[in-house]
């Protein structure tokens, strides 16, 4: 991986403080001059991920598109599937009460097809 130059910002504040005393009984202010300097990286620029596959990153599933509910992921394993379910476990004992769910997985892997594409 290549070495990044950091684009960083730095502003300058000069302002004065002031703290109060008394002295003898006689209030004294006293300014103080103060510079702060922040430094700030822009690091939600493009450039600093620069090693991010963009054929990889940010890719549609269209399969979601005509899916009822929010899937939820149970379990990823990186490069290769995620575990997907859709729908909600069993709540209760009683018949016709529960909800139907189902278990599918996302591809992750481009050499085995698409990646996100729904493989079962």
């Amino acid at each position: 991986m290549q070495e990044r130059t950091l684009r960083s910002t730095t502003t300058t504040t000069d302002t004065n403080v002031s703290s109060t005393t008394y002295v003898n009984g006689e209030k004294v202010t006293t300014l103080t001059p103060t510079t702060t300097r922040t430094v700030t990286v822009p690091a939600n620029m493009a450039y600093m991920y620069e090693w991010l596959d963009p054929t990889t990153q940010n890719v549609s599933i269209s399969w979601r598109n005509g899916q009822a509910g929010s899937p939820a992921i149970r379990a990823a394993l990186p490069g290769d599937l995620l575990l997907c379910m859709n729908g909600s476990y069993p709540a209760s004992q009683g018949p016709n009460v529960n909800m139907p769910y189902n278990y599918f997985a996302v591809n992750l892997n481009k050499s085995v097809g698409a990646v996100g594409s729904v493989l079962w």
